[in-house]
């Protein structure tokens, strides 16, 4: 923990994409940063479970809420129950992200999709 713990100590954020990656590394700095709280948000239960386990052991109240925030109905009972654990939010890192190998030309409409939803509509 860096001299500013306590600095954010009323922020309990959500953090999409929050198991891995950047999103971890975001979620892990506003741990550092005081955050009281974190809700992240993934589409892997093993991984969550793994992210959480590290921000408790740090004295983070942290949750994994798993879904796929392509998809709107995930995202509002994600938001739901980080809302009900939690009781108020006041933070949202977007950090969920998505991509696939191969060429422009390989690239299905369904797959196009696919990321677009998750890396600009989630």
């Amino acid at each position: 923990m860096s001299g500013l713990a306590g600095r954010n100590s009323e922020t309990r954020a959500i953090v999409t994409g929050g198991a891995q990656g950047i999103g971890f590394a975001v979620a892990e700095a506003l741990a550092d940063e005081g955050c009281c709280a974190l809700a992240l948000i993934g589409r892997s239960q093993e991984k969550g479970d793994k992210a959480v386990a590290v921000l408790k052991k740090n004295g983070v109240d942290a949750i994994f809420i798993s879904a796929d925030v392509a998809k709107v109905a995930d995202c509002k009972r994600a938001v739901a129950t980080a809302l009900g654990h939690f009781g108020t939010l006041n933070a949202l890192v977007n950090a969920a992200a998505t991509s696939a190998r191969g060429s422009l030309v390989e690239t299905t409409e369904e797959l196009f999709d696919q990321i677009f939803d998750t890396n600009v509509r989630g």
